[in-house]
């Protein structure tokens, strides 16, 4: 199976997530608590995830603002991925060729 890769330019980069509960015919039940069986709660989900994450879990909104913290991860880490490449393309042999120009 082929494939593909697709770079986006930091203008490019989705600021919002989608949320498909919006979407959905009926609400999605809530999940259980396993200790419990019964629907955990936001206090619940606090103890292993940050509050801005338990929103977006809990939220029926369609288009949830992506936290700046994350923003700037994914810039980061866009920012390591097409140096790496640049590095990749400028060292890489092929057969029969020299050096791959940039």
């Amino acid at each position: 199976m082929e494939q593909v890769k697709v770079v986006l330019q930091d203008r490019e980069i989705p600021r919002k997530w989608y949320n498909i509960v919006a979407d959905l015919p009926m609400p999605m039940k809530p999940p259980l608590h396993p200790g419990t069986g019964k629907p955990v709660t936001p206090n619940d989900l606090a103890a292993i995830f940050p509050m801005n994450i338990i929103e977006h879990e809990a939220s029926n909104k369609r288009w949830i603002k992506i936290p700046d913290e994350v923003l700037q991860k994914i810039f980061t880490m866009a920012a390591i991925s097409s140096l790496s490449s640049l590095q990749f393309r400028k060292t890489a042999r092929l057969p029969g060729e020299n050096l791959l120009q940039t």
